[in-house]
């Protein structure tokens, strides 16, 4: 499988939800390519996002609209021969992308960290950064954390860690599918490992219409390999 890339990419962006959320600045970096881009957005910048990501609307009154920078998104992608592009937790970025981009593949490293490092005090990029003690940590190092190049440089070194330990085709097939939280995240129960949580209750979670469909995914692996286990010492 010959593969080009990949390229890591980063959204700084109006609100949480991708959904509705609108990009005030995106950047892509490789080893020997960075492109960095305000972006003005059709609403005004929430408070609550500018005191994450520092970016006013007085930073981007002068940048071009959505519109007009995403087709050049695709033009630089295209001209640095990208087949995969890289985020941590990269469902947000494919859904500021949207159409278009069909074509590539995907690594989540947020996806991936959970099953290469299950016992990490946290998965979020700056966590990782710290926990594997990756380059240019502290204070003593320019931090500007929640800028897109920024959290593009962090999320590159952890690929760059990953792609030490496994193949890009693996990271590639983990982040097709579902999170795999190695303990669950709520509840009564939260931060115990799924094979420690009762059956029931793992029952009663695959029932709920509402719950989020990675949890239900981890849920309903537990009760198979339980059940697979069952199975497999026979009758008593």
């Amino acid at each position: 499988m010959s593969i080009r890339g990949p390229a890591t990419i980063d959204f700084e962006t109006t609100d949480k939800d991708a959904k509705i959320a609108h990009a005030v600045e995106f950047a892509i970096y490789t080893d020997d390519a960075t492109f960095v881009e305000f972006i003005k957005p059709p609403i005004p910048i929430p408070a609550e996002t500018s005191a994450i990501h520092h970016i006013t609307d007085d930073d981007v009154q002068y940048s071009r609209s959505w519109e007009q920078v995403k087709p050049d998104i695709r033009n630089i992608v295209d001209a640095m021969d990208c087949k995969i592009l890289v985020a941590h937790n990269a469902e947000y970025e494919q859904n500021i992308l949207k159409e278009g981009f069909e074509d590539i593949m995907w690594v989540c490293t947020y996806k991936c960290a959970l099953v290469i490092w299950p016992d990490a005090p946290a998965h979020k990029n700056e966590v990782l950064r710290y926990w594997l003690g990756l380059p240019d940590l502290g204070r003593k190092s320019a931090q500007i954390a929640h800028s897109a190049l920024h959290d593009c440089k962090v999320t590159h070194q952890i690929l760059h860690r990953m792609l030490e330990l496994h193949s890009i085709e693996e990271l590639i097939l983990w982040s097709s599918q579902p999170k795999k939280f190695p303990k669950i995240p709520f509840g009564k129960h939260a931060g115990m490992k799924w094979e420690a949580i009762p059956g029931d209750y793992l029952g009663w979670i695959c029932k709920q219409v509402d719950m989020d469909k990675d949890i239900i995914y981890c849920a309903r692996g537990e009760l198979d390999r339980r059940r697979m286990a069952n199975a497999t010492q026979g009758p008593r």
